[in-house]
């Protein structure tokens, strides 16, 4: 490993030169290993000194994990053996959360010894030279951390069973939570937060806490683009993504498609009659037996009381059969073209979303993120987007079904999930739209020595399909309804066809007994 040590108090330089910043000493985590230098002495200076120098790295780099640093002691003293001072230095570097530090002492004879403190222990131990470094966290012997909790569904759902005084914490993000706890054995202990995430004021309240080491790290992952309190506390790896959808309400939407043939052959059934009417008047037919009404009645192939005895009215009378046959079974072939259109108003494009005149609603974290994004639905949308937290938006739309609303992808399943388990029927729907895609992680207190070994166990969890398997409650009986409802969809357009065609054989006979009625008294000639 090429190591470069530098003594600071020895470097001059003949101008301000203000480049030197050190980044490597400002963002640690990028190192892989810190090495201090130091002789001991017999003053005991040094122990002060190594303690103000780990304080100078986390002024410099306050919210990012401590590194790893290894502390080379020499010694020339074969006889000095004083234990005090290297526990005061380990005891001094896990105050600050540096986990690993390790002392290799060396005298005069080159003898090593590493030694090294594990907090969950609290022991002080002699490593060998193979392993400088244990794994501190692979048993945490039961150290408790604090986690805020808060009903936030479905990341974190509260349950109070007030006859047991007991309380339940279920929910996406905390199954997480538990997972990490049973496999590196550490406890958990809860702060109640008494204010919704729906008030504005939760999250600057909890994030607060985090900056402040009250909790040690948040139960729930959260939008890291969507937050501006991100630079104050550390980041867990951004192993997940989620992205923003339109939640918009099911207006229902009933029309018949009429062919363009069918209209054409209705706008062409009174020419019909009127020619038929005219060669009739031309030929000199009777006009008690050739008038309009019973062109009408032979066109829609109604029987006959008597055949006419003239040829040229039984031609004639062959001609208008004919014809209304042909016209007949062509137009019942249109007819059975005729569509009921039976759906939900369409919000799938950013045109249509736009030019709906809904109120469209969204997070105010998203508005303050997200609408400088070049995208087109951002674009069109922003200008009218006003703030207001999903679930209350989700609330109006499904109340007054007069409101769109932006929601991240999670949440907007969980309430449309909750809100067709109410109503026992789908009222609103995830648009084919979404937009603004943005990543999700857990959030740590300043410095936090867990970061990298929970960060390990989450990227396993989810590159192994883990929370894949975490189902939410509803998902069948939904699946039932959304099934009744596409069955009473399928019901409704046989009835409606049913209808056109009942309704056109009553026409039919009754037109039937009309024309017997009105022309019982009339014989052909």
């Amino acid at each position: 490993m090429p190591t470069v040590t530098i003594d600071i108090a020895k470097l001059m330089s003949s101008r301000d030169n203000r480049s030197l910043n050190f980044p490597i000493v400002r963002h640690p985590r990028t190192s892989a290993l810190f090495l201090i230098l130091q002789n001991e002495g017999k003053s005991g200076a040094y122990v002060k000194e190594t303690i103000d120098l780990l304080n100078l790295f986390v002024e410099l780099s306050p919210v990012q994990i401590r590194p790893r640093c290894l502390v080379i002691s020499f010694n020339d003293d074969i006889r000095s053996s004083n234990k005090d001072h290297i526990t005061t230095i380990l005891s001094a570097s896990w105050s600050l959360k540096f986990l690993d530090l390790s002392i290799l002492r060396v005298n005069a004879n080159n003898d090593l010894e590493p030694y090294s403190y594990n907090p969950f222990t609290k022991q002080f131990n002699i490593q060998p030279l193979q392993r400088i470094f244990p794994d501190k966290l692979r048993d945490m012997n039961g150290h408790t951390l604090i986690l805020p909790i808060y009903n936030y569904p479905p990341m974190m759902t509260i349950t109070e069973v007030i006859e047991e005084n007991r309380t339940f914490i279920q929910g996406h993000d905390y199954l997480y939570v538990e997972i990490l706890s049973k496999k590196l054995n550490f406890s958990l202990n809860f702060l109640r937060q008494q204010i919704e995430p729906s008030d504005p004021s939760f999250f600057p309240l909890i994030f607060a806490k985090l900056r402040s080491g009250e909790v040690n790290m948040l139960g729930t992952q959260f939008l890291v683009g969507g937050n501006i309190f991100y630079n104050s506390v550390a980041i867990g790896k951004l192993h997940s993504q989620n992205k923003f959808v339109v939640l918009s309400p099911l207006l229902p939407m009933s029309k018949l498609n009429l062919s363009l043939n069918l209209l054409l052959y209705l706008s062409l059934f009174p020419i019909l009659v009127i020619c038929f009417w005219l060669t009739a008047r031309l030929l000199r037919f009777p006009k008690c037996q050739w008038g309009v009404l019973c062109v009408l009645r032979l066109l829609l192939g109604m029987s006959l009381e008597q055949v006419p005895r003239r040829l040229s009215q039984q031609l004639v009378l062959l001609n208008l059969l004919f014809v209304g046959m042909q016209y007949s079974s062509d137009a019942f072939s249109r007819i059975t073209d005729i569509e009921l259109l039976d759906g939900d108003v369409p919000f799938d494009t950013a045109d249509q979303i736009s030019l709906s005149g809904f109120s469209i609603y969204a997070p105010a974290f998203l508005q303050r993120q997200s609408f400088q994004d070049p995208s087109e639905i951002i674009t069109q949308l922003g200008p009218k987007v006003k703030p207001l937290h999903q679930q209350g938006c989700v609330i109006r739309l499904t109340k007054y079904r007069n409101c769109i609303c932006l929601a991240p992808y999670r949440s907007a399943s969980y309430l449309l999930e909750q809100a067709t388990l109410e109503y026992r029927k789908p009222v609103m729907k995830l648009s084919k739209e979404s937009f603004l895609h943005d990543y999700l992680a857990f959030a740590y207190e300043k410095g936090s020595p867990f970061v990298d070994k929970f960060d390990k166990i989450v990227q396993r969890m989810v590159e192994a399909g883990v929370p894949k398997s975490w189902t939410g409650p509803g998902k069948r009986l939904i699946f039932e309804e959304m099934k009744d409802h596409k069955e009473g969809l399928l019901l409704k357009l046989l009835l409606a066809i049913l209808f056109v065609g009942y309704s056109v054989a009553a026409l039919v006979w009754l037109a039937e007994i009309w024309f017997a009625k009105r022309f019982s008294m009339h014989r052909w000639r």
